[in-house]
Formats: structure tokens, sequence, C-alpha cells
């Protein structure tokens, strides 16, 4: 059973905007959501939308070790990329024409048909003209 939802009139939008623009004490959004029957999330989506100001973030945060100085990320860098800079580079065949995308059976292992596709299409020509719907007029 969900409970109905209270009615959002100008008085109400006043309250809200009240109670998040409280300073002493400043509520979350969790306890303003609950004095005015609605959620946390409805709470910060109502004062996103009236344009209300953001507050700082409630959650402090220890300091972050510095990353590491970046002459030594380059050298690093280097050492694994000049290796296989100077390695044969790879040959990749791609095929011309991709296989057939409609699955010819669910669940493990799917299995595709494995027609060639048509030119621009994902599907060979007997799925394409199941999958694909002709114009008329």
């Amino acid at each position: 059973m969900t409970t109905p939802k209270p009615e959002r009139d100008a008085a109400w939008h006043a309250k809200l905007a009240a109670l998040w623009l409280q300073t002493e004490p400043q509520l979350p959004a969790s306890q303003i959501g609950k004095l005015m029957g609605i959620t946390k999330n409805a709470v910060v989506g109502c004062v996103a939308r009236s344009n209300l100001p953001r507050r700082p973030s409630p959650i402090v945060r220890k300091n972050k070790p510095h990353a590491p100085e970046l002459s030594i990320r380059k050298a690093t860098l280097r050492a694994i990329v000049e290796p296989v800079a100077a390695a044969k580079p790879a040959v990749v065949f791609r095929r011309q024409v991709e296989p057939c995308a409609w699955p010819e059976r669910m669940g493990p292992p799917a299995r595709y048909c494995s027609a060639d596709s048509a030119p621009g299409k994902p599907y060979c020509a007997h799925h394409c003209s199941i999958a694909y719907l002709k114009r008329t007029g």
C-alpha cells in the first residue's frame, strides 16, 4: 500500500523552501522528507526544480595521498611503450561481410544465424524480410 502524495500548493513549496534554507539547525534532506511526507530524493528533486541554492556536501573526505611525480609515471610509460613500439606491428584481418545477428536460440550458449548479412543491415536477406516491414504508399 502506498501513501497518498501530499497536496503541493504554494504553501507546501514555501514550507519546503523554508526548511531547506534553514541554517540552525540545518536539516538533512532525509529529515525534511520525513517532515514533508516525501522521500529524500523527492526533496532533492523539488529543490532543484525550485532553483533553490545547493548545499555543500556533509561528507568529510580525508586527504588523499598525492599522485606520484609525473616524471616517474612518464618513465614507467616509456618502459612499457618503447618495447611495444619496436615490436613488429600485428596484422588485423577483417571480414568484408559481417555474419547475420539474428538470434536462432536464446539461452546459454546463444546461437546466431551464420549467413552473411545484407549490405548495410545487421541481418541476412531472409531475416531482413522478417524484421523490417515494407513501406506502403
